[in-house]
């Protein structure tokens, strides 16, 4: 059906590109009264929906340094509450919360009182939350709070997913022999460590991503070889130029402040290719 939500989008919508003045807003209001165009309900809901992952919704009040959101949040070490309320929200999706600067309680006073103070540039909060929509949050614990404000799983994964591709080693396959015979097996690197652990900032959260591949060679002779290692061995059965190509896929997982790990949803792909020559062997006589 149609609801408030969807009438307030499309209200500004026609604001935003000057229909919200006069008969356009008169007509809106009657748009909103009928409510029976299908077609215009499901236009609205494809346009203010998001992703399955994205139930995330944050809102700022700097008068009263205050945020509200749904989703899941990632707490600092920071965290004076249960250890277990700290992992719980970090994987709650339908999760309804309110951060409130700790200055608001004055029986503790701004940021003193029993919690330890908080580094520079950050200040306490309240933390209080909910693990459905439905139920007013509750205190839970405090926590120390940068000047970005508290930080979602879901943009932690999208910043680790964008920074991960970025950080991940560089593909340089190459034969370790210095000549390549035919028939004689050598050794061949990918010129990358299979593993890798990338430390990272995201705001003011340490962010650790931990990243493993698997490769394919493509060899000349049109086999393949897949394997975790970085480093196969391969015979050519004829002599001249070859042409080999590297490939990888990249799987990885991201903690935030020692919660998770989470799945990084980028996809992790990598291609190298390397030009060779394999000699023929010669027989030698000798006396």
């Amino acid at each position: 059906m149609c609801t408030s939500v969807f009438f307030m989008r499309l209200n500004q919508l026609f604001t935003r590109n000057g229909y919200g003045r006069g008969h356009n807003r008169g007509h809106f209001r009657r748009t909103e009264t009928l409510c029976t165009g299908v077609v215009l309900c499901a236009y609205l809901f494809a346009l203010i929906s998001t992703p399955s992952h994205a139930d995330v919704d944050v809102t700022g009040d700097d008068a009263h340094d205050t945020y509200r959101g749904t989703g899941a949040l990632l707490l600092p070490h920071s965290w004076t509450g249960e250890a277990t309320a700290r992992t719980r929200i970090a994987h709650c999706n339908g999760c309804r919360w309110v951060v409130q600067s700790s200055c608001h309680r004055q029986e503790v006073g701004c940021n003193m009182g029993a919690w330890p103070a908080c580094p520079a540039g950050m200040a306490r909060f309240d933390v209080l939350f909910a693990e459905d929509k439905t139920t007013q949050p509750t205190f839970r614990g405090t926590a120390c709070i940068g000047p970005h404000g508290p930080v979602t799983r879901h943009t932690a994964q999208a910043r680790a997913d964008a920074l991960v591709v970025r950080a991940l080693p560089a593909l340089r396959p190459g034969a370790v022999c210095s000549l390549l015979i035919r028939a004689i097996p050598c050794g061949f690197v990918t010129g990358s460590p299979s593993r890798v652990v990338l430390p990272m900032q995201i705001f003011d959260a340490d962010v650790v991503v931990t990243a493993s591949a698997n490769y394919q060679w493509l060899w000349s002779d049109g086999t393949r070889t897949v394997t975790k290692l970085p480093l196969v061995r391969k015979a050519f059965a004829s002599s001249g130029s070859q042409h080999v190509v590297l490939s990888s896929t990249w799987q990885a997982m991201f903690t935030v402040d020692g919660l998770g790990p989470f799945p990084v949803n980028q996809s992790l792909h990598q291609r190298a290719e390397v030009a060779l020559f394999v000699r023929n062997v010669r027989a030698i006589l000798v006396e």
